[in-house]
């Protein structure tokens, strides 16, 4: 007699097709007990919050990558950039601090000249608006996790000596590597998954 044991599949339906698979799924429970269903029209994570920081001078092409990679794997209105999702008519450094204090976690993207003599000044400048320095700044009041991503071949963190005290504890998270092609989206897979892990988040069930 062959062993019988339980097989597990993954489904992914359209919306249109959604009531008559769980129909399916009701009346043989017992055969599809391992099936998990994904809807492609509900928000993967509803409540996630993830804020990207960095300078359009220093990296604002492979930042736009990076945005389109995270809303494939979280849905849009998990990811705040300021160009999509700043709103009129409102004070930007205040949605800035609220929308940081809000989230779930900061990802600061770090080209080559993040740390240039140019921001560093700016940086330093307590007189100066500085929105990075603002946007970590708030992160690090509120306890929200941090994860520096190296762009443009980037290899290294700042001089801790460079940068004010309240940035410094930045020198001392983990950054993950976003190299060009062909290893973006290799590089892009693991930093969702480092995201998914900081985050204890799981693939949702609908």
């Amino acid at each position: 007699m062959a062993a019988s044991g339980n097989v597990q599949v993954t489904l992914t339906i359209s919306q249109e097709n959604k009531r008559a698979a769980l129909d399916m799924l009701r009346r043989n429970l017992k055969l599809f007990s391992g099936v998990r269903i994904f809807d492609p029209a509900a928000p993967p994570y509803p409540d996630l919050s993830v804020f990207i920081s960095y300078r359009r001078e220093d990296s604002e092409d492979v930042c736009g990558r990076i945005y389109d990679r995270l809303q494939a794997a979280f849905g849009k209105e998990s990811i705040f950039r300021d160009l999509e999702s700043m709103p009129d008519a409102r004070d930007f450094r205040e949605v800035l601090k609220r929308e940081v204090a809000s989230c779930d976690l900061l990802l600061v993207i770090m080209g080559k000249s993040w740390d240039s003599s140019r921001y560093l000044r700016s940086l330093n400048n307590l007189k100066k608006d500085d929105y990075v320095r603002l946007e970590i700044e708030t992160a690090f009041d509120h306890n929200i996790p941090v994860i520096p991503i190296w762009v443009q071949r980037r290899s290294m963190m700042p001089d801790e000596n460079h940068l004010p005290p309240s940035l410094r504890p930045l020198v001392y998270r983990t950054a993950r590597p976003v190299r060009p092609d062909p290893d973006f989206h290799k590089d892009m897979d693991d930093v969702i998954q480092r995201i998914k892990d900081a985050l204890n988040l799981t693939d949702p069930v609908f």
